[in-house]
């Protein structure tokens, strides 16, 4: 179930007596291609008399967060297609695949919050590999794949990265969102034997070379807006168009936020916002939004939301989602506007 965006990263109502919780916060670095990006955050902080947890910035959070964003998305770009630019006939476009994982396993599994796919998800995955691998001989090959460390994503990455023969590259910037901690009990012996094979497998695809940092929780929507923008960052800068098309496996909600990060950015309005969230069908289960940018890494086309897999496997329970932005503006991005979330 989604959770409240007006809370902390737990979702959950705290009681604290007549004494308010100490504000914690949080700085991480990430490296990448030398690139070094301080990461300040803070928590949430405990109202007495059961109030919901408020959010509350760490001291300069504000400048220090602009100073994190002001060199992200140096290119305005929109998700309609851009007029052809001379001199980029070097290559061809880079097609980036966001793919949210299958259907997933409930709250009795073993695994806890790192849950994996149930039967229809795997069967999902196998529709969304197949389209994948269909679609690429049309755009060109998938040269990257890129998942959360989530067992979940890592199944529904698996088929594929087994098609192809590539590794898996696994990447914290990719996440479920909102989460009090991260993903733990990876591998467990205690779960089905389907689960436990493919996780073997995973561990034999899992790119060693490939370094993440982990995320900050429990993620609040302040963290998760700075995540959400890193992960547009970490895409760009690790995969520019001449290293070839991608294929990202993720959660429901970081597909959209990804999408809006490659094509928007920290560059986009809150008119921008809302014509693209409001633009975008809901994503089911191994459903994927793919992303078009030209040899600059500018967005030329973002395509409607696609639900491969939930539309020809014909199972499981779980339905296609959207936040809607009447619910939650900054759902999925940084919102101006400070609005109560239903989501």
């Amino acid at each position: 179930m989604p959770m409240r965006c007006d809370t902390d990263g737990a979702g959950d109502r705290t009681l604290v007596g007549d004494q308010t919780a100490s504000v914690r916060c949080v700085v991480a670095s990430l490296l990448a291609l030398g690139m070094t990006i301080a990461v300040t955050a803070y928590t949430a902080y405990g109202v007495a008399n059961g109030e919901q947890r408020a959010e509350r910035p760490c001291a300069a959070y504000g400048e220090q967060r602009a100073a994190l964003l002001k060199d992200l998305v140096p290119h305005t770009v929109s998700n309609v297609t851009l007029p052809a630019v001379g001199g980029q006939d070097s290559f061809e476009p880079q097609h980036i695949f966001l793919v949210r994982h299958g259907e997933f396993k409930n709250w009795s599994s073993v695994m806890r919050n790192n849950r994996p796919l149930t039967p229809c998800g795997i069967t999902q995955a196998a529709h969304t590999t197949d389209w994948l691998l269909n679609r690429s001989l049309t755009v060109g090959s998938i040269e990257h794949i890129v998942t959360s460390p989530f067992a979940r994503a890592l199944q529904t990455a698996l088929p594929l990265a087994k098609m192809l023969n590539k590794t898996l590259k696994v990447d914290h910037l990719l996440s479920e969102d909102r989460l009090s901690y991260g993903p733990f009990r990876a591998f467990n012996s205690l779960e089905d034997l389907q689960t436990v094979e493919a996780l073997r497998e995973v561990e034999e695809k899992w790119d060693l070379s490939y370094g993440s940092f982990p995320i900050p929780t429990p993620e609040n929507c302040t963290l998760y807006h700075v995540r959400a923008a890193l992960g547009g960052e970490m895409l760009r800068k690790r995969f520019p168009p001449s290293s070839g098309n991608v294929a990202v496996f993720t959660h429901g909600t970081p597909a959209f936020s990804l999408a809006y990060a490659l094509c928007y950015g920290s560059s986009g309005t809150d008119e921008d916002l809302q014509g693209f969230i409001e633009h975008q069908n809901p994503i089911a289960p191994a459903g994927l939004i793919e992303v078009v940018r030209d040899n600059y890494g500018r967005c030329m086309t973002v395509s409607q939301t696609q639900n491969i897999g939930a539309e020809r496997s014909r199972c499981g329970h779980t339905e296609q989602w959207k936040c809607d932005f009447k619910d939650c503006p900054k759902w999925y991005w940084k919102y101006s506007v400070e609005r109560p979330c239903t989501c």
